[in-house]
């Protein structure tokens, strides 16, 4: 019987294994899709996968047979582990501008003056976070975490469900909002 459950979950897992993983092409395909700056307005995007947002919702869509298969499930924690390295480039995003995470804390040190200080240093922006977006396993499906913040309660996220139909990614759920 071990012997039995042993080579059910090997399989399951070389399944999983053999998919290949998404390129960064196809990861800025996506994103360009919900990550732009405009021409008169560049876009400040924090530089690191932001996962606060992202992780509280983790446990719900890691679980979700209603989209995804168990394939689908374990694929997306392959590419979690990958969450941590990820960072955005500015040069593959129409009117981008990247800030670390490091700059952005310095920033905030003294929340109270955090805003201030911001807006002085970026005048009429807002800053965005986003997280590397994960595929299902076919990679016809994508989980995406992003947040938007204008000011100490003038901000929201989400991690949203989309799917590529027709060559465009279509929204199709949501795991969790936050507004402030």
């Amino acid at each position: 019987m071990k012997s039995l459950i042993f080579v059910l979950v090997f399989a399951a897992s070389f399944d999983v294994l053999s998919q290949t993983l998404p390129s960064r092409e196809e990861m800025y395909d996506f994103s360009k899709q919900f990550i732009f700056g405009t021409d008169s307005v560049e876009l400040l995007l924090l530089k690191n996968s932001d996962q606060w947002g992202f992780y509280k919702d983790t446990s719900v869509f890691l679980h979700d047979t209603t989209y995804f298969s168990n394939d689908d499930l374990a694929f997306f924690r392959v590419q979690l582990k990958e969450m941590n390295h990820f960072k955005w480039n500015q040069n593959r995003l129409q009117n981008v501008k990247t800030i670390s995470r490091l700059k952005l804390k310095w920033i905030f040190r003294n929340y109270q003056k955090g805003w201030k200080r911001f807006c002085k240093k970026y005048p009429k922006r807002c800053y965005r976070s986003a997280t590397m977006p994960i595929f299902n396993a076919n990679k016809t499906y994508c989980i995406f975490y992003q947040s938007v913040q204008c000011g100490g309660l003038s901000g929201q996220g989400s991690t949203n469900i989309y799917k590529l139909e027709k060559g465009k990614w279509i929204y199709v759920d949501s795991y969790g909002m936050w507004v402030s």
